[in-house]
């Protein structure tokens, strides 16, 4: 008996140019790079395209160029640093 084969079709996407679509954009924003990183490879890994941003000033310019996001995940507090 002859086994049912999965097609494969990943080499024609690549000599398309086609990319597969996401499930949209999220604005990540977090002062902590490793959770940033962290977060970010979760959600890509579940199909959305990430834009980080290291501070809130960074993401409201990233959102006015950039936006709108299907999400935005921050921090509850974001470290100003070199300010009291």
């Amino acid at each position: 008996m002859k086994k049912a084969s999965k097609k494969d079709n990943s080499h024609h996407l690549k000599k398309t140019g086609r990319t597969t679509a996401t499930k949209g954009r999220i604005l990540e924003v977090r002062d902590h790079a490793s959770i940033r990183e962290l977060i970010g490879a979760i959600c890509k890994n579940h199909g959305f395209d990430v834009i980080q941003a290291r501070s809130g000033d960074e993401a409201l310019n990233l959102f006015r160029k950039r936006g709108p996001f299907k999400l935005v995940l921050t921090d509850f507090v974001l470290v100003r640093r070199g300010r009291v």
